[in-house]
Protein backbone atom coordinates (compact mmCIF):
# COMPACT_ATOMS: atom_id res chain seq x y z
CA UNK A 1 0.00 0.00 0.00
CA UNK A 2 1.14 3.37 -1.05
CA UNK A 3 2.22 5.40 2.31
CA UNK A 4 1.21 8.53 1.70
CA UNK A 5 0.41 9.30 5.50
CA UNK A 6 4.14 9.34 5.71
CA UNK A 7 4.46 12.92 4.74
CA UNK A 8 4.49 14.53 8.12
CA UNK A 9 7.42 12.19 9.58
CA UNK A 10 10.05 14.26 7.59
CA UNK A 11 12.60 14.98 9.75
CA UNK A 12 16.17 15.94 7.76
CA UNK A 13 17.27 19.70 8.42
CA UNK A 14 19.26 21.66 5.82
CA UNK A 15 21.52 24.48 5.64
CA UNK A 16 21.00 27.74 3.93
CA UNK A 17 22.47 28.85 0.69
CA UNK A 18 23.42 32.08 -0.93
CA UNK A 19 21.60 33.89 -3.54
CA UNK A 20 19.56 36.96 -4.70
CA UNK A 21 16.13 35.77 -5.16
CA UNK A 22 13.48 34.21 -3.30
CA UNK A 23 14.11 36.22 -0.37
CA UNK A 24 12.35 38.02 2.70
CA UNK A 25 13.49 41.59 3.89
CA UNK A 26 14.34 40.13 7.18
CA UNK A 27 12.27 38.56 9.52
CA UNK A 28 10.47 38.92 12.42
CA UNK A 29 8.55 35.32 13.83
CA UNK A 30 7.15 35.09 17.09
CA UNK A 31 6.66 31.76 18.96
CA UNK A 32 4.91 30.79 22.05
CA UNK A 33 5.36 27.02 23.58
CA UNK A 34 3.94 27.45 26.86
CA UNK A 35 5.36 24.34 27.94
CA UNK A 36 8.66 26.25 27.78
CA UNK A 37 8.95 28.83 29.56
CA UNK A 38 12.73 30.34 30.21
CA UNK A 39 14.01 28.14 27.58
CA UNK A 40 16.36 28.55 24.47
CA UNK A 41 15.92 28.11 21.51
CA UNK A 42 17.32 27.62 17.84
CA UNK A 43 15.71 28.79 14.34
CA UNK A 44 17.34 26.35 11.85
CA UNK A 45 17.08 26.40 8.05
CA UNK A 46 16.49 23.65 5.58
CA UNK A 47 19.26 22.66 2.91
CA UNK A 48 20.10 19.50 0.97
CA UNK A 49 21.54 16.71 3.49
CA UNK A 50 22.48 19.57 6.15
CA UNK A 51 21.38 21.99 8.77
CA UNK A 52 22.67 25.28 9.96
CA UNK A 53 21.55 27.65 13.15
CA UNK A 54 19.88 30.88 11.59
CA UNK A 55 19.23 31.94 14.82
CA UNK A 56 18.58 31.59 18.90
CA UNK A 57 15.61 33.05 21.18
CA UNK A 58 14.63 32.58 24.35
CA UNK A 59 11.23 32.50 26.02
CA UNK A 60 9.85 34.28 28.57
CA UNK A 61 8.31 33.03 31.73
CA UNK A 62 4.91 32.28 29.26
CA UNK A 63 6.57 30.66 26.50
CA UNK A 64 7.04 33.95 24.25
CA UNK A 65 9.95 34.03 22.70
CA UNK A 66 10.72 36.00 19.11
CA UNK A 67 13.16 35.32 16.08
CA UNK A 68 14.21 38.95 14.74
CA UNK A 69 16.70 40.20 11.65
CA UNK A 70 16.06 42.94 9.08
CA UNK A 71 18.86 41.15 7.10
CA UNK A 72 17.76 39.24 3.90
CA UNK A 73 17.00 35.75 4.22
CA UNK A 74 16.48 33.45 1.27
CA UNK A 75 12.98 31.80 1.73
CA UNK A 76 11.91 27.62 2.55
CA UNK A 77 11.54 25.67 5.15
CA UNK A 78 12.69 26.19 8.57
CA UNK A 79 12.02 24.27 11.55
CA UNK A 80 11.99 25.47 15.55
CA UNK A 81 14.76 23.63 17.31
CA UNK A 82 15.03 22.40 21.20
CA UNK A 83 18.18 21.18 21.59
CA UNK A 84 18.97 18.86 19.04
CA UNK A 85 15.02 18.02 18.88
CA UNK A 86 12.90 19.72 15.90
CA UNK A 87 9.75 21.16 17.59
CA UNK A 88 7.93 21.97 14.33
CA UNK A 89 8.51 22.81 10.69
CA UNK A 90 6.92 25.95 8.89
CA UNK A 91 7.89 27.89 5.62
CA UNK A 92 9.25 31.21 5.93
CA UNK A 93 8.11 33.50 2.54
CA UNK A 94 6.11 35.65 4.97
CA UNK A 95 7.97 38.49 6.66
CA UNK A 96 5.90 38.61 10.09
CA UNK A 97 4.48 35.57 11.11
CA UNK A 98 3.40 33.69 14.64
CA UNK A 99 3.37 30.19 16.15
CA UNK A 100 1.58 29.02 19.26
CA UNK A 101 1.46 25.55 19.87
CA UNK A 102 2.88 22.90 22.42
CA UNK A 103 5.66 20.09 22.32
CA UNK A 104 2.80 17.29 22.30
CA UNK A 105 0.37 18.01 20.13
CA UNK A 106 2.36 20.17 18.03
CA UNK A 107 -0.01 19.87 14.76
CA UNK A 108 -3.34 19.74 16.52
CA UNK A 109 -2.27 22.47 18.53
CA UNK A 110 -1.16 24.81 15.98
CA UNK A 111 -2.33 28.20 15.46
CA UNK A 112 -0.82 30.13 12.81
CA UNK A 113 -1.06 34.38 12.30
CA UNK A 114 0.31 36.34 9.53
CA UNK A 115 0.76 33.84 6.66
CA UNK A 116 -1.86 32.00 4.03
CA UNK A 117 1.43 29.47 3.62
CA UNK A 118 1.94 27.90 7.03
CA UNK A 119 -2.11 27.65 7.85
CA UNK A 120 -2.31 25.60 4.19
CA UNK A 121 0.70 23.53 5.35
CA UNK A 122 -0.81 22.32 8.64
CA UNK A 123 -4.14 22.36 7.58
CA UNK A 124 -2.60 19.40 5.42
CA UNK A 125 -0.76 18.03 8.02
CA UNK A 126 -4.18 17.78 10.46
CA UNK A 127 -5.78 16.38 7.64
CA UNK A 128 -3.04 13.20 7.43
CA UNK A 129 -2.94 13.18 11.50
CA UNK A 130 -6.34 12.90 11.65
CA UNK A 131 -6.41 9.81 9.18
CA UNK A 132 -3.36 8.98 10.57
CA UNK A 133 -5.35 7.97 13.93
CA UNK A 134 -7.85 5.85 11.71
CA UNK A 135 -5.44 3.94 10.19
CA UNK A 136 -3.96 2.86 13.55
CA UNK A 137 -6.30 0.45 14.72
CA UNK A 138 -7.19 -1.13 11.46
CA UNK A 139 -3.04 -2.02 11.44
CA UNK A 140 -4.12 -3.81 14.70
CA UNK A 141 -7.12 -5.78 13.44
CA UNK A 142 -4.97 -6.83 10.57
CA UNK A 143 -3.08 -8.79 12.95
CA UNK A 144 -6.37 -10.47 13.94
CA UNK A 145 -7.31 -14.10 13.25
CA UNK A 146 -10.45 -13.48 12.39
CA UNK A 147 -10.71 -13.81 8.63
CA UNK A 148 -13.49 -11.64 8.28
CA UNK A 149 -11.97 -8.40 10.63
CA UNK A 150 -9.07 -8.24 8.67
CA UNK A 151 -10.70 -8.54 4.91
CA UNK A 152 -12.77 -5.51 6.61
CA UNK A 153 -9.58 -3.60 8.03
CA UNK A 154 -7.80 -4.17 4.66
CA UNK A 155 -11.24 -3.02 3.22
CA UNK A 156 -11.16 0.23 4.83
CA UNK A 157 -7.85 1.04 4.39
CA UNK A 158 -7.86 0.80 0.87
CA UNK A 159 -10.52 3.53 0.57
CA UNK A 160 -8.61 5.45 3.20
CA UNK A 161 -5.27 5.47 0.92
CA UNK A 162 -7.62 6.61 -1.79
CA UNK A 163 -8.95 9.03 0.41
CA UNK A 164 -5.78 10.84 1.42
CA UNK A 165 -4.62 10.82 -2.44
CA UNK A 166 -7.88 12.45 -3.56
CA UNK A 167 -7.28 15.36 -0.63
CA UNK A 168 -3.69 15.50 -1.73
CA UNK A 169 -4.15 16.36 -5.28
CA UNK A 170 -7.10 18.71 -4.86
CA UNK A 171 -5.20 20.51 -1.64
CA UNK A 172 -2.20 20.69 -4.73
CA UNK A 173 -4.58 22.16 -7.61
CA UNK A 174 -6.79 24.48 -5.33
CA UNK A 175 -3.45 26.25 -3.66
CA UNK A 176 -1.37 26.61 -7.20
CA UNK A 177 -0.75 29.88 -5.66
CA UNK A 178 1.21 29.01 -2.87
CA UNK A 179 4.67 27.40 -2.27
CA UNK A 180 3.54 24.83 -0.11
CA UNK A 181 1.19 23.75 -3.12
CA UNK A 182 4.53 23.03 -5.08
CA UNK A 183 6.24 21.50 -2.28
CA UNK A 184 3.82 18.96 -2.00
CA UNK A 185 3.48 18.27 -5.48
CA UNK A 186 7.46 17.94 -5.53
CA UNK A 187 7.16 15.10 -2.75
CA UNK A 188 4.48 13.02 -4.71
CA UNK A 189 6.07 9.99 -6.95
CA UNK A 190 5.21 10.00 -11.07
CA UNK A 191 1.65 8.36 -11.20
CA UNK A 192 3.04 5.58 -14.03
CA UNK A 193 -0.11 4.31 -16.37
CA UNK A 194 -0.53 0.92 -17.74
CA UNK A 195 1.61 -0.06 -20.71
CA UNK A 196 -0.81 -0.08 -23.73
CA UNK A 197 -2.08 -3.95 -24.59
CA UNK A 198 -3.00 -5.47 -27.70
CA UNK A 199 -6.99 -6.43 -28.39
CA UNK A 200 -5.92 -9.68 -26.49
CA UNK A 201 -4.32 -7.81 -23.51
CA UNK A 202 -0.75 -8.59 -24.44
CA UNK A 203 1.32 -5.87 -23.43
CA UNK A 204 2.84 -4.05 -26.45
CA UNK A 205 5.90 -2.49 -24.91
CA UNK A 206 7.10 -4.26 -21.49
CA UNK A 207 9.38 -1.47 -21.01
CA UNK A 208 7.06 1.13 -21.40
CA UNK A 209 6.44 2.17 -17.68
CA UNK A 210 10.10 2.08 -17.00
CA UNK A 211 10.50 4.71 -19.69
CA UNK A 212 7.58 6.56 -18.87
CA UNK A 213 8.72 6.72 -15.39
CA UNK A 214 12.53 8.02 -16.70
CA UNK A 215 10.88 10.46 -18.76
CA UNK A 216 8.24 12.04 -16.73
CA UNK A 217 10.24 11.63 -13.37
CA UNK A 218 11.10 15.20 -12.78
CA UNK A 219 7.46 16.36 -13.61
CA UNK A 220 5.95 17.65 -10.87
CA UNK A 221 9.71 20.46 -9.99
CA UNK A 222 9.79 23.59 -11.22
CA UNK A 223 13.34 23.97 -12.09
CA UNK A 224 12.56 27.96 -12.07
CA UNK A 225 12.30 27.88 -8.23
CA UNK A 226 15.08 27.85 -6.17
CA UNK A 227 13.15 27.27 -2.37
CA UNK A 228 12.90 23.75 -3.20
CA UNK A 229 16.61 23.56 -2.65
CA UNK A 230 15.77 24.95 1.40
CA UNK A 231 13.22 22.20 1.41
CA UNK A 232 14.25 17.88 1.71
CA UNK A 233 12.77 17.58 -1.57
CA UNK A 234 14.93 18.52 -4.14
CA UNK A 235 18.25 16.69 -2.47
CA UNK A 236 15.80 13.85 -2.39
CA UNK A 237 14.59 13.81 -5.57
CA UNK A 238 18.67 14.28 -6.88
CA UNK A 239 20.04 11.41 -5.65
CA UNK A 240 17.18 9.10 -5.80
CA UNK A 241 17.25 9.85 -9.57
CA UNK A 242 21.21 9.30 -10.00
CA UNK A 243 21.84 6.80 -7.32
CA UNK A 244 18.33 4.50 -6.88
CA UNK A 245 17.27 4.88 -10.29
CA UNK A 246 20.22 5.01 -12.48
CA UNK A 247 22.37 2.11 -13.56
CA UNK A 248 25.79 2.64 -11.45
CA UNK A 249 27.57 2.39 -14.59
CA UNK A 250 29.11 5.54 -16.34
CA UNK A 251 27.52 5.29 -19.68
CA UNK A 252 24.19 5.38 -17.76
CA UNK A 253 25.49 8.01 -15.29
CA UNK A 254 26.61 10.20 -18.10
CA UNK A 255 22.97 10.10 -19.50
CA UNK A 256 21.54 11.07 -16.34
CA UNK A 257 23.57 13.55 -15.14
CA UNK A 258 23.11 15.34 -18.16
CA UNK A 259 19.17 15.01 -18.26
CA UNK A 260 18.69 16.50 -14.73
CA UNK A 261 21.83 19.41 -15.55
CA UNK A 262 20.24 20.77 -17.95
CA UNK A 263 17.28 21.10 -16.45
CA UNK A 264 18.34 22.48 -13.41
CA UNK A 265 19.88 25.69 -15.82
CA UNK A 266 16.47 27.13 -15.53
CA UNK A 267 17.66 28.29 -11.97
CA UNK A 268 20.80 29.35 -10.96
CA UNK A 269 21.08 28.11 -7.49
CA UNK A 270 19.73 24.76 -9.09
CA UNK A 271 22.30 24.64 -11.33
CA UNK A 272 24.54 25.05 -8.53
CA UNK A 273 23.53 22.65 -6.51
CA UNK A 274 23.38 19.96 -9.04
CA UNK A 275 26.21 20.43 -10.84
CA UNK A 276 28.43 20.22 -7.46
CA UNK A 277 26.48 17.79 -5.23
CA UNK A 278 27.23 14.98 -8.65
CA UNK A 279 30.88 16.10 -8.70
CA UNK A 280 31.53 15.97 -5.48
CA UNK A 281 29.53 12.86 -3.92
CA UNK A 282 31.14 10.89 -7.63
CA UNK A 283 34.79 12.15 -6.52
CA UNK A 284 35.11 10.54 -3.64
CA UNK A 285 33.64 7.43 -4.66
CA UNK A 286 35.87 4.10 -4.40
CA UNK A 287 33.92 2.51 -6.80
CA UNK A 288 35.70 1.24 -9.61
CA UNK A 289 34.74 3.54 -12.43
CA UNK A 290 33.11 6.35 -11.15
CA UNK A 291 36.23 8.48 -11.69
CA UNK A 292 34.51 8.76 -15.24
CA UNK A 293 32.16 10.70 -13.94
CA UNK A 294 34.70 13.11 -12.14
CA UNK A 295 36.28 13.36 -15.17
CA UNK A 296 32.37 13.75 -17.29
CA UNK A 297 31.75 16.41 -14.99
CA UNK A 298 34.88 18.43 -15.23
CA UNK A 299 34.69 18.29 -19.42
CA UNK A 300 31.15 19.11 -19.61
CA UNK A 301 31.25 21.50 -16.90
CA UNK A 302 33.46 22.93 -15.05
CA UNK A 303 36.18 23.46 -17.79
CA UNK A 304 33.70 25.17 -19.79
CA UNK A 305 31.61 28.50 -19.21
CA UNK A 306 29.22 26.65 -17.59
CA UNK A 307 30.75 26.95 -13.94
CA UNK A 308 31.89 30.70 -12.70
CA UNK A 309 31.28 29.58 -8.78
CA UNK A 310 35.35 28.32 -9.03
CA UNK A 311 38.37 30.63 -8.76
CA UNK A 312 41.01 30.21 -11.66
CA UNK A 313 43.28 28.61 -9.30
CA UNK A 314 40.37 25.87 -8.19
CA UNK A 315 39.94 25.20 -12.15
CA UNK A 316 43.85 24.97 -12.36
CA UNK A 317 43.48 22.39 -9.98
CA UNK A 318 40.11 20.30 -11.57
CA UNK A 319 41.87 20.41 -14.65
CA UNK A 320 44.77 18.36 -13.49
CA UNK A 321 42.91 15.83 -11.48
CA UNK A 322 41.18 15.71 -15.05
CA UNK A 323 43.94 15.50 -16.88
CA UNK A 324 45.86 12.98 -14.79
CA UNK A 325 42.55 10.70 -14.65
CA UNK A 326 40.83 10.59 -18.19
CA UNK A 327 43.60 8.18 -19.68
CA UNK A 328 43.19 5.63 -17.14
CA UNK A 329 39.33 5.57 -17.37
CA UNK A 330 38.64 1.85 -17.99
CA UNK A 331 38.16 1.23 -21.67
CA UNK A 332 41.45 3.60 -22.36
CA UNK A 333 44.42 2.02 -24.05
CA UNK A 334 47.09 1.89 -21.07
CA UNK A 335 49.66 3.93 -20.94
CA UNK A 336 53.26 2.33 -22.23
CA UNK A 337 55.87 1.88 -20.11
CA UNK A 338 59.34 0.95 -21.92
CA UNK A 339 61.47 0.24 -18.89
CA UNK A 340 64.84 -2.11 -18.11
CA UNK A 341 64.66 -4.78 -15.51
CA UNK A 342 66.84 -6.40 -13.30
CA UNK A 343 69.80 -6.65 -15.39
CA UNK A 344 69.87 -3.35 -16.18
CA UNK A 345 70.40 -4.59 -19.97
CA UNK A 346 66.66 -5.59 -21.43
CA UNK A 347 64.09 -3.34 -21.93
CA UNK A 348 60.30 -4.16 -21.70
CA UNK A 349 57.93 -2.71 -23.60
CA UNK A 350 53.83 -3.33 -21.72
CA UNK A 351 52.15 -2.61 -25.34
CA UNK A 352 54.13 -5.53 -27.03
CA UNK A 353 53.70 -8.39 -24.14
CA UNK A 354 51.68 -11.01 -25.78
CA UNK A 355 49.61 -11.97 -22.92
CA UNK A 356 45.46 -12.90 -22.86
CA UNK A 357 45.80 -10.42 -19.40
CA UNK A 358 48.33 -8.33 -17.81
CA UNK A 359 48.37 -6.70 -14.19
CA UNK A 360 50.70 -3.16 -14.21
CA UNK A 361 51.28 -3.60 -10.58
CA UNK A 362 53.24 -0.14 -9.51
CA UNK A 363 54.72 -1.07 -6.26
CA UNK A 364 57.39 -0.20 -3.48
CA UNK A 365 59.34 -2.63 -1.19
CA UNK A 366 59.02 0.04 1.15
CA UNK A 367 55.74 0.06 1.21
CA UNK A 368 53.52 -1.17 4.03
CA UNK A 369 50.98 -2.17 2.02
CA UNK A 370 52.64 -3.50 -1.03
CA UNK A 371 54.52 -6.18 1.69
CA UNK A 372 51.10 -7.56 2.45
CA UNK A 373 49.77 -8.17 -0.96
CA UNK A 374 52.62 -8.44 -2.97
CA UNK A 375 53.06 -12.09 -2.39
CA UNK A 376 49.54 -13.02 -2.77
CA UNK A 377 49.33 -11.64 -6.12
CA UNK A 378 52.78 -13.22 -7.16
CA UNK A 379 50.83 -16.48 -6.05
CA UNK A 380 48.04 -15.49 -8.62
CA UNK A 381 50.24 -15.03 -10.81
CA UNK A 382 52.18 -18.73 -10.88
CA UNK A 383 48.76 -19.96 -10.68
CA UNK A 384 47.22 -18.45 -14.05
CA UNK A 385 50.49 -17.52 -16.27
CA UNK A 386 50.26 -20.47 -18.01
CA UNK A 387 47.13 -19.63 -19.45
CA UNK A 388 48.46 -16.05 -20.45
CA UNK A 389 48.48 -13.49 -17.15
CA UNK A 390 51.15 -11.64 -17.43
CA UNK A 391 52.72 -8.75 -14.38
CA UNK A 392 54.65 -5.84 -15.48
CA UNK A 393 55.51 -4.96 -12.40
CA UNK A 394 57.24 -1.35 -11.97
CA UNK A 395 59.37 -0.65 -9.12
CA UNK A 396 59.01 3.05 -7.81
CA UNK A 397 62.26 3.23 -6.05
CA UNK A 398 65.03 5.65 -7.33
CA UNK A 399 67.79 3.21 -5.75
CA UNK A 400 67.48 -0.31 -7.28
CA UNK A 401 69.27 -2.05 -4.04
CA UNK A 402 66.50 -2.91 -2.18
CA UNK A 403 63.92 -3.47 -4.70
CA UNK A 404 66.34 -5.93 -6.07
CA UNK A 405 66.69 -7.83 -2.67
CA UNK A 406 63.44 -7.95 -2.51
CA UNK A 407 62.89 -9.23 -5.50
CA UNK A 408 65.60 -12.02 -5.19
CA UNK A 409 64.12 -12.90 -1.17
CA UNK A 410 60.73 -13.28 -2.35
CA UNK A 411 61.40 -15.11 -5.83
CA UNK A 412 59.15 -12.63 -7.53
CA UNK A 413 59.35 -14.34 -11.04
CA UNK A 414 57.32 -11.94 -13.28
CA UNK A 415 58.89 -9.12 -15.32
CA UNK A 416 60.10 -6.86 -12.68
CA UNK A 417 61.17 -3.71 -14.32
CA UNK A 418 61.88 -0.17 -12.79
CA UNK A 419 63.66 3.26 -13.72
CA UNK A 420 66.34 3.77 -11.39
CA UNK A 421 68.90 6.00 -12.52
CA UNK A 422 71.36 2.91 -12.76
CA UNK A 423 69.18 2.49 -16.28
CA UNK A 424 70.38 3.66 -19.42
CA UNK A 425 67.56 5.92 -19.85
CA UNK A 426 69.26 7.92 -22.83
CA UNK A 427 67.59 5.55 -25.38
CA UNK A 428 65.25 8.26 -26.89
CA UNK A 429 61.31 7.89 -27.40
CA UNK A 430 61.24 5.63 -24.44
CA UNK A 431 57.78 6.02 -22.31
CA UNK A 432 59.42 6.73 -18.89
CA UNK A 433 57.09 9.12 -17.02
CA UNK A 434 55.42 6.12 -15.85
CA UNK A 435 54.73 7.70 -12.73
CA UNK A 436 53.14 10.99 -14.48
CA UNK A 437 51.16 9.22 -16.67
CA UNK A 438 50.30 6.56 -13.73
CA UNK A 439 49.35 9.65 -11.40
CA UNK A 440 51.82 7.62 -8.62
CA UNK A 441 50.79 9.44 -5.68
CA UNK A 442 51.01 6.31 -3.55
CA UNK A 443 51.33 2.89 -3.80
CA UNK A 444 50.37 0.26 -5.16
CA UNK A 445 49.03 1.01 -8.06
CA UNK A 446 47.37 -1.75 -9.81
CA UNK A 447 45.62 -2.23 -13.48
CA UNK A 448 44.21 -5.16 -15.31
CA UNK A 449 44.27 -5.08 -19.05
CA UNK A 450 42.92 -6.75 -21.91
CA UNK A 451 44.81 -8.83 -24.56
CA UNK A 452 44.61 -5.19 -26.52
CA UNK A 453 46.22 -3.65 -23.49
CA UNK A 454 42.86 -1.41 -22.45
CA UNK A 455 42.04 -1.14 -18.65
CA UNK A 456 39.20 -3.13 -17.85
CA UNK A 457 39.85 -3.14 -13.92
CA UNK A 458 41.78 -1.18 -11.86
CA UNK A 459 41.92 -1.10 -7.33
CA UNK A 460 41.45 -4.70 -7.38
CA UNK A 461 43.42 -7.13 -4.84
CA UNK A 462 45.15 -10.12 -4.76
CA UNK A 463 41.68 -12.29 -4.15
CA UNK A 464 39.43 -10.18 -6.78
CA UNK A 465 42.31 -10.58 -9.27
CA UNK A 466 41.94 -14.41 -8.62
CA UNK A 467 38.29 -14.63 -8.94
CA UNK A 468 38.36 -12.75 -12.13
CA UNK A 469 40.84 -14.68 -14.07
CA UNK A 470 39.35 -17.74 -12.78
CA UNK A 471 35.85 -17.17 -14.56
CA UNK A 472 38.14 -15.91 -17.49
CA UNK A 473 40.25 -19.32 -17.77
CA UNK A 474 37.49 -21.83 -16.03
CA UNK A 475 38.80 -22.20 -13.04
CA UNK A 476 37.99 -22.70 -9.39
CA UNK A 477 39.35 -19.75 -7.34
CA UNK A 478 41.06 -20.04 -4.29
CA UNK A 479 38.68 -18.17 -2.37
CA UNK A 480 35.25 -18.82 -3.69
CA UNK A 481 33.12 -16.40 -1.71
CA UNK A 482 35.01 -13.91 -3.10
CA UNK A 483 33.01 -10.69 -4.90
CA UNK A 484 35.00 -8.68 -7.47
CA UNK A 485 35.49 -5.13 -5.44
CA UNK A 486 36.51 -2.24 -6.20
CA UNK A 487 37.10 -0.16 -3.55
CA UNK A 488 40.86 -1.59 -1.97
CA UNK A 489 43.63 0.68 -3.29
CA UNK A 490 45.27 2.68 -0.51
Amino acid sequence: MKKTFLLISTTILFSAFNTSICQTNGYEIKIRIASLPDTTLYLSNYYAKNYYYQDTARTDSKGYAVFKTNNNVESGMFSVVLGTRKVFDFFLIERIVSFETDTINTVELMKIKGSRENELFYQYMDYLRLKDLEVKPLQEKLKSENADEKTAARSRMTELDKEVNDYIVKFISDNEPYFVSKFLKAMRDIEVPEPPKDTAGNILDSLFQYNYFRQHFFDNIDFSDARYIRTPVYHQKLSSWIQKFTYQIPDSLYKAIDIVVNKSRGNYELFKYTVSWITNTYEKSKIMGMDGVFVHMAENYYLTDDVDWVDSTQKAKIKDLYEKAKPLLLGKIAPNIVLADTSQKVWHNLHKLDSKYTLVYIWSPTCGHCKKITPKIHDVYLKYKEYGFEVFAVGTEYENVEWIKYIKDHNLTWLNVSDSPENPNNIKDYPLNFRVNYDVYSTPKIYLLDKDKRIIAKRIEDEQIDLFLSREFGLEPENSNSEIKMDLEE
